[in-house]
């Protein structure tokens, strides 16, 4: 049975606008320890955040791997597929109302591989990609900026996926300037294994097992001589998150993800992601079974810190009430500024 959840996209504004110093992370919140597994997308095992973006941190990862961030997804079996609506009554320049999914646990260098096939219509964006909690402001481009690996399968041209990098060291994002599309065609029509193998001293992306392009640490260096103090790299080393997610980057982003958005009567376009299967690595890149994010190779405490209690209804293991049915109107309007915001991330 097709089981679809719907959160508010109020709860976008945390990764895309978020506050430079992030206040919702408690101060004893602890990333914990990565841990090898494949995950699958039951619908047991993903917690709605309902517009909470600060709930995040207090769900329990013993008993949930995900959370539906914001936007509609269709869980069937083991199956989650993200999905971009038309909003009711939307014009030619309303975006279409996006959709992520996070992992309750981090990682810290791990080889990630996710199963999925994009959406392939243009301007809408699929992406697979790992984002640090920990934030700062890039002076330069004035902008936030972050830890983050991507894969990034755009409608414009899905035959090409395109791969991407961000350090939180930076103080200019250089967008442009450290990715792009890979250098043969995909079938874009089936599903995927697309890995990103993020070690200590160099990331692979892969797919289907061939790989698409390899950065190594040592040669990772900001391409403006003001962005980053000269020697240190422009390479991820924070605990991040694995996060998936469908948006639509027709209105600000046309150039890049394609416009307009083809939309027909169903009024969505989804992509659907099959598991995603983590190995995580020890401080010499061994896949061991369990790794502290903290690099400290001890076992961390995986209690969740006490948090202001959220409303009964928010802890139903990822299944949502009338009440959040009836919010859809409100969704409807915090998407359009959400997913707009989302572009300003996307590499032209």
């Amino acid at each position: 049975m097709l089981i679809a959840l719907i959160a508010l996209a109020a709860a976008a504004g945390a990764q895309v606008v978020p506050n430079p110093v992030n206040p919702q992370v408690p101060p004893s919140f602890s990333t914990g320890d990565c841990v090898s597994s494949t995950l699958s997308f039951n619908k047991d095992s993903v917690y709605l955040l309902a517009g909470s973006d600060a709930a995040r941190y207090s769900v329990d990862r013993s008993k949930y791997d995900w959370t539906l961030d914001y936007g509609d997804a269709t869980f069937s079996g083991s199956t989650a597929s993200l999905n971009l609506l038309r909003p009711t009554g939307a014009s030619s320049t309303t975006p279409g109302q996006s959709a992520r999914i996070s992992t309750t646990r981090y990682v810290r260098y791990a080889k990630i591989t996710a199963r999925f096939k994009p959406a392939t219509a243009a301007g809408v964006v699929t992406t697979f990609i790992t984002f640090s909690d920990k934030q700062q402001m890039a002076n330069i481009s004035g902008e936030l900026t972050q830890d983050e690996i991507d894969w990034e399968i755009v409608g414009k041209n899905p035959a090409r996926p395109e791969t991407n990098v961000f350090t939180i060291r930076t103080q200019d994002l250089e967008r442009g300037l450290h990715g792009g599309p890979i250098g043969s065609d995909i079938d874009p029509s089936v599903a995927h294994d697309f890995t990103i193998d993020w070690r200590s001293d160099r990331i692979v992306w892969s797919i289907d097992g061939v790989v698409m392009r390899t950065l190594l640490k040592s040669e990772a260096r900001a391409v403006r001589n003001a962005s980053i103090p000269s020697g240190l790299p422009w390479f991820p080393e924070l605990a991040s998150r694995v996060q998936i997610s469908i948006w639509d980057g027709s209105i600000t982003q046309g150039s890049w993800a394609g416009s307009p958005v083809p939309w027909d009567s169903s009024n969505k376009f989804s992509a659907p992601f099959e598991y995603i299967t983590i190995d995580c690595y020890d401080d010499k890149n061994n896949v061991v079974p369990r790794w502290s994010t903290d690099g400290s190779g001890r076992d961390t405490i995986e209690t969740p810190p006490q948090v202001d209690p959220l409303p009964t209804d928010n802890r139903q293991k990822g299944t949502h009430g009338s009440a959040a049915i009836g919010m859809f109107s409100l969704v409807s309007v915090l998407a359009a500024a959400c997913t707009a915001a989302m572009a300003a991330w996307a590499v032209l």
